[in-house]
């Protein structure tokens, strides 16, 4: 599947491709309704596993975007994506996710620039499926030679939780608001912190008690490791958060949110750790790899894929043989593929 969004990490901002409008015709009116059926009567089931706000997802938020042209072309994108994974030999459906793609962006990011009370709710919208095309799109990345995922994990830093912080205000007192209602179970969240999150929750030291050795050091780490306290931030609050999704998958709790607490994980994660994922440091990487095989688990979501495993032998191969070790768990975590089962759309 070719890409509009290039999410291969490097030091030039990413290429959009799609021109600045669409001319009217009889084919782009056929496509149009074509994406927005295939998107309500499957895409729509296959974000998540079934659960109480699927109704939303393919009900309420077209009925949205219908008011916003950046919702609706991200609903488009993401159908497009769908059906260029059901059909890899089709062209139209890359051609269509590429163009689609850059008219969201383009009006995305306009309508972030200008967030009111009539548009922070479409825009986080807008920003959720924006992330699941961006997973989808970092299952095709260029591997060798190994570069992180920075573009990736940037985008979702800024049009995550940065977004929702700042669009939280004009919907937290809107019965109507589709987020609001999406993220009252949201794991973590804490509505009266300007943060919107529980760090004393998410980042607390005993979510790491199984996973501690992660920061242990060595006598050769402590030659040759950067370690200062902003490092040993970044990296145990992050593992403090993977540890939560482990303690989550122990005590058995709901599929779905298991699966948020993954998908919201670059969001969440400090700014500081994804500034160590961008200059390679090893223990974050290691970090990123007991992250990346948690994805394994839903490795049946066509946006998912073979996602994780790639990651994690990516970064087994790249990594000295000094961290190898601390690479057993993610390893033998992708070989068992202790996957969750797709959810089947309706007929």
């Amino acid at each position: 599947m070719s890409r509009a969004y290039d999410i291969r990490p490097k030091n030039a901002a990413p290429q959009i491709f799609g021109s600045p409008e669409i001319p009217e015709s009889k084919e782009r009116r056929l496509t149009e309704l074509t994406l927005l059926h295939h998107y309500q009567t499957v895409t729509s089931y296959t974000v998540n596993r079934p659960d109480q706000y699927t109704k939303e997802w393919s009900i309420k938020i077209p009925r949205l975007a219908f008011k916003h042209d950046a919702l609706l072309y991200a609903i488009y994108t993401c159908a497009s994506l769908h059906l260029a994974s059901l059909e890899p030999q089709e062209p139209k459906h890359a051609a269509n996710y590429q163009k689609y793609l850059g008219l969201c962006l383009r009006l995305h990011r306009d309508d972030v620039a200008k967030l009111s009370t009539a548009n922070a709710d479409a825009a986080m919208m807008t920003s959720s499926i924006l992330r699941v095309c961006t997973f989808a799109l970092l299952q095709e990345r260029v591997l060798e030679p190994y570069v992180p995922p920075i573009e990736w994990l940037h985008m979702n830093s800024g049009t995550g939780h940065g977004l929702a912080v700042a669009s939280w205000r004009y919907i937290k007192d809107d019965p109507n608001s589709i987020m609001r209602g999406l993220m009252v179970n949201v794991p973590g969240l804490s509505k009266d912190s300007k943060w919107l999150r529980d760090d004393d929750l998410i980042f607390k030291e005993s979510n790491r008690k199984d996973l501690n050795h992660l920061l242990r050091r060595t006598p050769e780490n402590e030659v040759n490791e950067l370690w200062n306290e902003e490092v040993q931030t970044a990296i145990s609050t992050t593992v403090s958060y993977v540890g939560a999704v482990l303690e989550a998958i122990a005590a058995r709790e709901d599929e779905p949110m298991v699966f948020r607490r993954l998908i919201l994980f670059p969001t969440v994660v400090e700014k500081s750790f994804i500034i160590l994922i961008e200059e390679q440091n090893p223990r974050a990487l290691v970090v990123l790899a007991h992250y990346f095989a948690l994805l394994t688990r839903f490795s049946d979501f066509w946006w998912i894929g073979q996602l994780g495993p790639r990651e994690v032998r990516a970064i087994q191969r790249h990594l000295r043989n000094e961290w190898q070790d601390l690479m057993v768990w993610p390893m033998k975590t992708i070989e068992e593929r202790p996957v969750i089962s797709q959810p089947v759309p309706p007929e």
